[in-house]
């Protein structure tokens, strides 16, 4: 009987969440709660006023071209170690799970679809496009730095025709944009 639920447990995860890479190794998913909440927190500041069903690669990403916005970060008083575990955590890609705590409606696509999506559309549509029609909307999101005591957090989060790289601070209970000196822009496409 026992075998028989985790048959179904394990098709009931696929239908709702598709396969995700079997390249991965188990230390390899992304299981720590603030890190969720640290995506969450950004997640929903990015999908402000927007609605419906969002989508997200469900391997985190290494971000290019982010360290001049790192080292603007990294020069405020208590932001270097959130920084420097950015860094080191931005170097190994990590799977997601389904569990932000959020109350939009979200699913995670794995980055292959997105590829062989974009490759369909490239055919359909050839050219240079900035963005092709019917291209899938998503987030991608690196992995998140935090300092020592995990008070606050460095993340890059990419969509199709931007991309940011997000401090947030823990305060009272909630993941919240911290009082830097100086902003750092993201980019627009």
């Amino acid at each position: 009987m026992r075998f028989a639920g985790r048959i179904v447990l394990t098709v009931v995860a696929v239908a709702c969440f598709g396969p995700l890479p079997s390249a991965f190794q188990p230390d390899d998913y992304v299981t720590d709660n603030e890190t969720y909440a640290v995506y969450a927190a950004v997640l929903t500041s990015v999908w402000q006023g927007s609605g419906g069903l969002h989508l997200i690669q469900a391997e985190t990403e290494r971000m290019e071209s982010v360290e001049l916005c790192l080292q603007i970060i990294e020069a405020e008083p208590g932001w270097e170690g959130a920084a420097l575990a950015f860094r080191r955590e931005h170097e190994k890609v990590r799977v997601l799970r389904a569990l932000l705590p959020v109350s939009v409606l979200y699913r995670l696509i794995p980055k292959a679809d997105i590829r062989a999506d974009d490759a369909r559309l490239a055919l359909k549509y050839p050219g240079h496009w900035q963005q092709r029609p019917e291209s899938i909307q998503y987030a991608a999101v690196s992995s998140v730095g935090f300092n020592e005591d995990k008070m606050k957090a460095v993340v890059y989060v990419r969509q199709r025709n931007s991309g940011n790289l997000h401090a947030r601070e823990f305060v009272d209970g909630k993941w919240v944009i911290p009082r830097l000196s100086r902003g750092c822009g993201g980019w627009i496409a």
